[in-house]
């Protein structure tokens, strides 16, 4: 499993920058009419109130019946729309049909994030998960099906993310993990924190004080994860159109867990129940004591540097991966804000001839290696696979 990695940053970045220039887009139907329609109230079971605002989404569900396969089902047909000042929603034109039917709201748990949460894979129609948490409603033509949905109220975790020096960690973005069924810890999405970009598992920074506030949560045990920017993000103009530089930081990025920890096994877990609250999940970033490495890829025998490929900082004592970097052109690879510690070096590389655009792919690399201070020269000699194959 990726843990703190660029990939993930990059994807939030990149996806930040579109969504701040492109315009939004709107789904619809096809342009036939339909009779049916669904109604309704949304509630708050907490306080009896309604959910002000919330969205409510139909779906074509298949039929309940065992042993469908996915090929069976056809989603023709979704609809959407937002509650009023009282809760109540209506969705007219709806074709005849069964329908899965799911409400939102910021700060309360939908049956969507449950169905998630116990999923043992990538949720479709089909998913046992899906059908057991959420309902089922049937449209007919000429009627209007009443569905009324009561929402339970989420956990919360908030905190502040400081650096040692007592500087609020502004804009670092916070990320949960969640132990799953089976008592592993993973890393947890969910839409019910009231942001739009929830929805697509970006993950959200800390405010101009450092504070961060993830709502919505279901029962369980979570892990914090702040990371510091892995990916810069520069507005190229000061007046007129605005664009954005999206570049990749070097070296990747130092990960702090909640309880101050660099590995996420060492975390310490956050307990919450049913709509409770955690106030001051606090985490501190250093400034002082991390390290740098500096090192190089090279063919053994032939000193040949390597062309492309990635090192991997991973836990020695299970392999989780911890940190990952990319191979320069030069074979050059660099680690910054490394924690002091024992690790384990991977390297998954290739070189690629001079006079030709074929690549071969080098025998993986693994090494030992004891972090206390910087490591300005660190060489990695990989077996030589042309050697083995001549």
């Amino acid at each position: 499993m990726e843990r703190c990695t660029r990939r993930g940053l990059r994807f939030w970045a990149l996806n930040s920058a579109l969504l701040l220039c492109a315009p939004a887009t709107i789904s619809g139907q096809a342009a036939q009419a339909y009779s049916g329609a669904v109604s309704g109230h949304v509630y708050c079971s907490d306080t009896n109130t309604p959910c002000r605002f919330a969205t409510v989404n139909l779906q074509s569900a298949p039929p309940e019946r065992a042993g469908m396969a996915p090929s069976e089902v056809s989603p023709s047909h979704s609809y959407g729309a937002e509650a009023d000042l009282n809760g109540a929603y209506r969705i007219p034109g709806v074709a005849p049909g069964l329908y899965f039917i799911v409400a939102r709201y910021a700060g309360y748990v939908s049956g969507y994030d449950l169905a998630e949460l116990h999923s043992k894979g990538e949720l479709s129609l089909t998913s046992p998960a899906l059908s057991k948490y959420l309902r089922r409603i049937t449209v007919a033509d000429d009627q209007t099906t009443v569905a009324d949905l009561t929402l339970q109220r989420g956990a919360t975790i908030e905190g502040t993310v400081r650096y040692d020096d007592s500087a609020p960690g502004i804009g670092i973005p916070i990320r949960l993990f969640r132990k799953n069924d089976s008592g592993k810890l993973v890393l947890y999405n969910h839409g019910s924190d009231g942001s739009p970009y929830s929805m697509i598992a970006l993950a959200l920074g800390t405010d101009a004080r450092g504070h961060y506030y993830k709502a919505g949560l279901p029962p369980g045990s979570y892990v914090v994860e702040v990371k510091l920017p892995d990916v810069s993000i520069v507005p190229t103009t000061i007046v007129g159109r605005q664009s954005l530089k999206v570049t990749p930081k070097a070296g990747g990025a130092l990960c702090v867990f909640s309880g101050d920890k660099y590995r996420l096994e060492d975390a310490t877990p956050v307990d919450v129940a049913q709509g409770q609250d955690v106030p001051g999940v606090d985490i501190s970033i250093p400034t002082v004591g991390l390290h740098s490495i500096n090192g190089t890829a090279a063919m053994l025998g032939t000193g040949e540097s390597v062309t492309e490929g990635e090192v991997y900082l991973l836990d020695p004592s299970d392999k989780t991966e911890l940190r990952r970097g990319e191979i320069q052109a030069d074979g050059s690879f660099q680690f910054n804000f490394v924690a002091s510690g024992n690790y384990l070096v991977r390297v998954d590389a290739a070189v690629r001839g001079k006079s030709s655009q074929a690549q071969s792919k080098l025998p993986p690399l693994e090494v030992p290696l004891d972090v206390e201070s910087d490591i300005p020269s660190l060489t990695l000699n990989l077996p030589n696979a042309r050697a083995k194959n001549q």
